[in-house]
């Protein structure tokens, strides 16, 4: 309900849940009380650097760029802002990203994301995908092979993800006896980095209807 799990709260959380696992080490710890916790602090104090640095690294490599450089942040950043203004499904926009490593190649497998449920098809909203698109291929040109950066973007991206409304799909069917939704979905997702036609329809997005609104741990 308050979005601990939240995409952008997630940095935090991971710390969280590192302290509780200090916590537990503790007594294997060297020293005294004091002592042991100073030592806890001083590692889980740098994990904001950490995570920060994989994830600029992991986001750079869904860009197709080599190693990060100044900029590439914000580029991202804008990128992320841009999603969530038009609603974008952010699995398929990274993959289909992809497709556009060479120069003029066709924007249509992105700019068609804008009509799939739940984004914003409008000419503002596409203008600026289009702005982006320009900055994020001007820096691809100037520093990757167009293959290579395919490459590395279709290994950072997956093609498909158990999205909440198929992970619900097999549970229902499961329920009733039906376990062949569910075996066609771990079927599907040994190999979420290869795009194979007859689980093509795993991919989508859900329709307004399909919403999973809440989720569980036990999911």
């Amino acid at each position: 309900q308050f979005g601990r799990y939240a995409y952008r709260n997630q940095p935090a959380i991971g710390q969280w849940n590192l302290a509780r696992l200090a916590e537990a080490l503790l007594p294997l710890f060297p020293g005294d009380d004091e002592q042991r916790v100073e030592l806890a602090m001083n590692v889980l104090n740098r994990f904001p650097q950490w995570q920060q640095q994989a994830w600029e690294t992991a986001m750079v490599k869904k860009l197709g760029f080599p190693e990060p450089e100044d900029g590439d942040r914000d580029l991202v950043e804008e990128g992320l802002v841009l999603l969530e203004q038009s609603g974008l499904d952010y699995t398929l926009f990274w993959r289909r990203l992809s497709q556009l490593t060479e120069p003029g190649a066709s924007r249509q497998p992105v700019l068609e994301l804008l009509t799939l449920p739940g984004a914003t098809d409008s000419k503002t909203q596409q203008q600026a995908l289009e702005q982006w698109l320009d900055q994020w291929q001007q820096n691809l040109t100037r520093r990757e092979h167009p293959a290579t950066a395919r490459h590395r973007m279709e290994r950072a991206s997956p093609a498909l993800i158990p999205r909440n409304h198929r992970v619900a799909e097999a549970i229902s069917a499961a329920e009733q006896g039906d376990y062949s939704v569910f075996e066609t979905l771990v079927q599907a997702l040994a190999d979420p980095w290869s795009e194979l036609p007859r689980y093509q329809h795993l991919q989508h997005p859900p329709a307004p209807e399909e919403r999973i609104l809440h989720t569980f741990c036990g999911t």
